[in-house]
């Protein structure tokens, strides 16, 4: 075998190498991961306990604020690497049907249906314990599933945190993911809080730092109504996810070139290159 060859070789299979994602410390996104879930189940649980108790109404409320405050920040990998399981855990409060089976009609589930009996003026403990222990056999289901730290890809982590900037803006400050509590600002902080705890692992403090100053533009608002959305989304939200798309390009993070409905080199959420035309 030729010298020749074999440098084209060790080239070949070195630059084929440097193109995987790897995590610079496996496993820390994984137990990262079982961190977030075990929080968010342990708020869970307390709720369950309250319910099972008939606490009064004012318990009830704190403990379902604290509870989404924990699914918040563990929502980024949980929407994102269980995007069956997110319909049981904060779809709407709608009924609905599956594309295959639209003569189906089901009942919806989730924090959604929890918010809406726990804010009514009549609880009924017996619908809402249902509906948590319903949502804790899912949330255990989540936490339990082998080989994450296989799933828990750079590329994949990366593309979860663009992905929940979005949602943020899109689905979180605008109220519609907390329609009766309007807590809807807090929860973003709580969203930032997971981006953020996902940025240490890869040492990232630039990242980090931007992720803080968005949270803290949250925390400087004084209602619901009067915060200013476009203000947040320009100077907050966008620069955090123009940094994680420069990252994906930097680490080489980049996801298999295949049609996305997201453009995952558009440096801004107001880009309009953002969404691949040729996805619809």
């Amino acid at each position: 075998m030729s010298l020749k060859f074999l440098i084209v070789f060790f080239l070949c299979v070195g630059t084929a190498i440097s193109g995987i994602s790897f995590r610079e410390r496996p496993g820390e996104a994984e137990a990262l991961f079982h961190q977030q879930v075990g929080s968010f189940i342990e708020k869970l649980e307390k709720l369950n306990e309250a319910a099972g108790r008939n606490d009064a109404q004012e318990n009830l409320k704190q403990l379902f604020l604290d509870t989404r405050l924990a699914y918040k920040r563990s929502s980024v990998m949980v929407d994102y690497f269980f995007p069956i399981q997110r319909k049981v855990v904060n779809g709407p409060d709608l009924r609905y049907a599956e594309d295959d089976n639209p003569d189906a009609i089901h009942d919806p589930h989730g924090f959604q249906v929890i918010e809406r009996i726990v804010y009514d003026d009549e609880i009924n403990y017996t619908d809402l314990k249902n509906e948590i222990s319903s949502l804790l056999q899912t949330l255990k289901s989540i936490d339990g599933q082998p080989g994450l730290d296989y799933k828990l890809r750079s590329d994949l982590l990366f593309d979860a945190m663009k992905g929940a900037v979005i949602r943020m803006v899109s689905l979180d400050v605008t109220g519609f993911d907390s329609p009766i509590a309007l807590n809807s600002l807090e929860e973003s902080e709580g969203v930032l809080e997971g981006i953020a705890e996902i940025l240490k692992i890869y040492r990232d403090d630039a990242g980090t730092d931007l992720a803080s100053k968005a949270k803290q533009n949250l925390k400087s608002a004084t209602n619901f109504d009067s915060f200013d959305r476009l203000r947040f989304m320009k100077n907050f939200a966008d620069p955090l996810y123009s940094h994680l798309v420069n990252m994906v390009v930097a680490k080489r993070y980049e996801l298999p070139v295949e049609r996305r409905p997201i453009n995952q080199f558009a440096t801004s959420i107001f880009s309009d290159t953002l969404f691949n035309i040729h996805f619809f």
